[in-house]
């Protein structure tokens, strides 16, 4: 299911729940892209930014699920796309987090049709919601019909 991986992978770099990561602190001192950080320097990791870097992403600020995949319809992995943040400090949770959003994502698609709810307006774009420590869409109604 490449194309699935890919619009998991889409969706986490398009909208990050948690724009900024939890704060860390330097080892040591560092230098980065010129300015100096001191040893034990709180810092606050920007996923937006990673996440919207147009010197790497085509066109960041439209959902496209097809930049991950290839010319054979494989997906591609990428290494751009932090939302459990990287390194020694990754969350513990990812792998079992990007499982069940997989599993929980493809049987829902498998047993249901999703639709705009008809007593209510009209669904919110993508990119409207509320942004602070995490973003959270705007409230809105679907209707499930099972196929």
């Amino acid at each position: 299911m490449p194309y699935t991986s890919a619009f998991m992978q889409e969706l986490m770099r398009f909208r990050a729940v948690v724009p900024i990561a939890l704060p860390h602190k330097t080892n040591e001192d560092s230098e980065l892209n010129g300015y100096f950080i001191p040893k034990s320097t709180t810092v606050g990791p920007n996923i937006w930014a990673v996440h919207n870097d147009p010197d790497y992403w085509d066109e960041p600020e439209k959902f496209k699920p097809q930049r991950f995949i290839d010319a054979d319809g494989e997906f591609i992995k990428s290494n751009h796309v932090i939302p459990f943040s990287l390194g020694p400090r990754t969350c513990l949770g990812k792998q079992l987090a990007q499982m069940e959003i997989f599993i929980y994502l493809v049987s829902m698609i498998q047993q249901f049709e999703f639709l705009p709810d008809p007593n209510s307006d009209k669904l919110p774009e993508i990119d409207d919601g509320i942004n602070g420590l995490a973003f959270l869409p705007y409230p809105f109604c679907l209707s499930a019909k099972a196929l």
